[in-house]
């Protein structure tokens, strides 16, 4: 039986939601643009206020130090970053060690999100009050991000279960910045978490940010990356632990997230697999 069977139903012909905090950074002041810009692997200088783009922030050597989102603020001089709840504190502390001489302010702010899942959520989204809205641009299920520093749920809608947000988060095969970033060591460098998401969160055309030079060092490289994300299905009937070695085509792989898969059939598992078959 299908762990997730009932929650599916709901998605797959109406639409369920879940609702949790969210860490928003604020960075303000007049040079709070500008600033950002060497900062994310995004091109923000005409970032229009309510627009979203995903983006990475990058240590020096390249390797990712956060994967969020950012997005223009109610003013030139205001721009707003999300990640998960926890997860703020640590994008606040890379900044502030970047932050010399310069006009601007970094902020962390208790927001709230409501994530929606189905085919009805964005005529739902549409009745709830929120300072952003996004169709989660990676994902192949239909849905909707809602935050703002409160969000009004409506009564009758029903919840999904943290479970069934891992499990479609895994099938889309977006990193989580608590398992799949800061969850590795050493950090990943941008190529090794996928096309998909450098293509979402990478400007290629950008210049003079902190990382850059890797990035371009690595895009233009015919190589295989030292490591690559990937999705593994298996036949365990309870989630892998993080850290769990596996192999994946003759290679070994670490998991570091993994949930009922959505048919029913096992686990699904994201993982990094070491370039090359196993000695």
């Amino acid at each position: 039986m299908n762990p997730l069977g009932v929650e599916l139903d709901l998605i797959r012909t109406s639409v369920g939601g879940r609702h949790t905090k969210r860490d928003v950074i604020r960075v303000f002041g007049s040079d709070s643009r500008s600033f950002l810009q060497g900062q994310l692997t995004q091109d923000i200088s005409h970032l229009e206020t309510g627009k979203v783009r995903w983006t990475m922030i990058l240590s020096p050597k390249g390797r990712v130090e956060a994967l969020v989102r950012v997005w223009g603020g109610n003013s030139e001089s205001e721009m707003l970053l999300d990640c998960p709840s926890g997860m703020g504190s640590v994008v606040v502390e890379r900044l502030n060690r970047y932050r010399m001489r310069v006009k601007a302010e970094v902020e962390l702010l208790d927001w709230e999100i409501l994530s929606l899942y189905g085919p009805q959520a964005q005529s739902l989204a549409g009745t709830i009050t929120a300072q952003l809205r996004e169709p989660r641009p990676w994902s192949e299920s239909p849905g909707m991000d809602l935050l703002g520093p409160t969000i009004s749920v409506p009564d009758d809608l029903l919840m999904v279960s943290a479970d069934l947000a891992e499990a479609i988060r895994i099938a889309d095969m977006w990193p989580a910045m608590s398992t799949e970033v800061l969850g590795v060591d050493p950090a990943p460098i941008p190529v090794e978490l996928g096309q998909r998401v450098c293509d979402l969160a990478i400007d290629m055309d950008k210049g003079c940010y902190t990382g850059q030079e890797l990035v371009a060092r690595t895009s233009s490289r015919v190589a295989e990356a030292p490591r690559s994300l990937v999705r593994v299905a298996t036949g365990d009937e309870s989630p892998l632990e993080s850290g769990t070695e596996i192999d994946v085509d003759d290679s070994p792989a670490v998991v570091t997230s993994s949930a009922h898969a959505l048919d029913g059939n096992g686990v699904v598992a994201l993982a990094f697999r070491k370039r090359g078959p196993r000695p």
